[in-house]
């Protein structure tokens, strides 16, 4: 027992000599490579000069250029903003404390920067709804945001290590050498034509935080002017939301979450069946189309409510009162939105009544009425339950005239099997639902989400209503040949439209499926 205690005692003075300076002039570099102990000392001197360069410059802007391989990130291959950085470690060697808390806030602004792009947010955007990550499952968030601080942590550990005494000299010049190359390229927008990644033009030099100051600037102007977009809701609404009255139906918009454009036609089709069944179109008109989106959830809501590319926070009061829940509530109709999440979720219980919504109904008011539960990290009531509560509700306030919105779920990424596993979408039958697991449990998710708006729309106890289909933006898929399946530019979406003379199908009734159910048909 005393001689395996002799022996762990003797191991941790081994490493304590490797990692712990046995004089004033040992470095770490020489501590965790013993190799380079045998290089003569002025030598290593040069060398450590470069050390700014290759731990607080070149290992990040590396980090980031590996990952653009595996994730869809389109940050600049080299990010100028870290030279920097690179500066303060030799000019203010003796604050390693604060230059380390620098590198460490300037590592998490480049990654947040980075992949907020990814789920169609801008930096901004992403800074603004951090705080509601709280809402989200834990598990998900807190591994990644754990490892962003690790990775952070430890380059700005290594850079911070880098004790340069009479380097600092010769380091500055290297990092001012690289500053005379790299800066002028940047601003000269230098591009390099990409051949790896067959992702087009690429930006070579750049500066993430610089781009985002201005890009903030320009939101946060006193003086920003509505900038419109193309709306599927806010074009083909009825005539009564520009003031004449002519049209007396409800209104229902549905802003269905991750409902992509897929690039191919008959997959296309597929996901969108339900809706194109022959019962519906019997008395509804149908129309089909695209719409260009940008932004996330939030920034599809804006462009279908308030025809604006700007967020709420971002609107001035004029934006928000030209709305659509606001034009509607001038002419007498009771304004609803509807959300399986919490209101918390991107502030909605504030920017929701600022653009006219005068009921909401959240996962807050539905947990007493709706008892399902669908999502994983964003679990919330079910869509199929929702679909059937907006047809109760309407058909309960069938003499009073309402807007609603309605924010769907339960498609929102990640999707497990228990969510995707009551739908009847052949995924087998299709070649991009067969070859990708991922993308069959969104799929669906949204055929039956669909199927549930059908049935809704086919209730012959309900008075006439225009329902707006659309989708908010593709599915933010982390891996690059899943978001090729889809237009990263467009969401398709559906106006059924009400026939005058329309009469229900006799084989239709109240809560009830089609006799015949759409199906997605069987392709090769």
């Amino acid at each position: 027992m005393h001689l395996g205690y002799d022996l762990n005692l003797q191991a941790v003075r081994v490493c304590c000599k490797t990692l712990v300076p046995t004089d004033a002039n040992s470095h770490w570099v020489d501590r965790l490579f013993p190799i380079f102990r045998k290089i003569p000392n002025w030598s290593r001197q040069h060398w450590r000069a470069f050390l700014p360069l290759i731990t607080v410059f070149a290992l990040p802007n590396l980090i980031f250029a590996l990952l653009r391989f595996v994730l869809p990130v389109r940050r600049a291959w080299i990010s100028i903003d870290y030279l920097a950085l690179g500066f303060l470690v030799c000019w203010f060697r003796g604050r390693k404390l604060y230059i380390a808390v620098v590198a460490i806030l300037l590592y998490c602004a480049d990654a947040i920067c980075s992949f907020s792009e990814i789920y169609y947010f801008d930096f901004g955007t992403a800074l603004r709804y951090l705080k509601d990550l709280r809402q989200v499952s834990p598990w998900l968030t807190a591994p990644m945001a754990l490892a962003l601080l690790a990775v952070a942590c430890a380059i700005a550990w290594m850079g911070c290590a880098a004790d340069m005494r009479k380097e600092s000299r010769h380091a500055s010049l290297l990092l001012g050498a690289a500053s005379v190359l790299l800066v002028p390229i940047w601003l000269a927008r230098g591009v390099l034509t990409d051949s790896w990644t067959k992702q087009g033009p690429e930006v070579l030099v750049g500066s993430s935080l610089a781009t985002e100051i201005k890009e903030s600037m320009a939101l946060f102007n006193p003086l920003q002017s509505r900038q419109k977009t193309q709306s599927a809701a806010y074009s083909a609404a009825p005539a009564l939301a520009y003031g004449d009255g002519s049209s007396p139906q409800n209104v229902l918009i549905i802003l269905e979450e991750a409902l992509g454009g897929l690039k191919n036609a008959a997959d296309q089709d597929a996901v969108l069946a339900p809706l194109e069944s022959p019962e519906v179109k019997a008395l509804y008109t149908f129309r089909r189309g695209s719409v260009a989106f940008f932004g996330g959830t939030v920034g599809g809501e804006m462009r279908e409510l308030c025809d604006t590319s700007l967020g709420p926070g971002d609107s001035t009061p004029d934006t928000l009162r030209d709305c659509l829940p606001w034009k509607f509530r001038k002419l007498g109709y009771r304004t609803i939105g509807v959300h399986g999440f919490t209101k918390k979720m991107f502030d909605r219980q504030s920017w929701y009544p600022q653009i006219g919504i005068q009921e909401l109904i959240f996962r807050e008011e539905l947990a007493a009425k709706l008892k399902g539960v669908c999502g994983s990290a964003f679990a919330g009531n079910c869509d199929t339950e929702v679909a059937s509560y907006i047809g109760d509700l309407i058909a309960a306030r069938r003499n009073q005239r309402l807007f609603i919105h309605w924010m769907t779920l339960t498609a929102h990424l990640p999707v497990d099997d228990k969510t995707a596993a009551s739908s009847q979408f052949p995924c087998e039958n299709f070649d991009f639902t067969r070859r990708y697991h991922e993308v069959c449990n969104v799929v669906r998710v949204q055929f039956e989400t669909n199927q549930a708006v059908a049935r809704l729309v086919l209730r012959p106890d309900l008075p006439p209503m225009t329902v707006i289909i659309a989708g908010d933006h593709a599915p933010p898929f982390l891996t690059n040949p899943l978001r090729a399946l889809y237009q990263q530019d467009k969401v398709p979406y559906i106006i059924l439209e009400p026939k005058p003379t329309a009469k229900t199908p006799p084989n239709v009734t109240a809560h009830a499926t089609p006799t015949k159910p759409a199906q997605p048909p069987k392709t090769n």
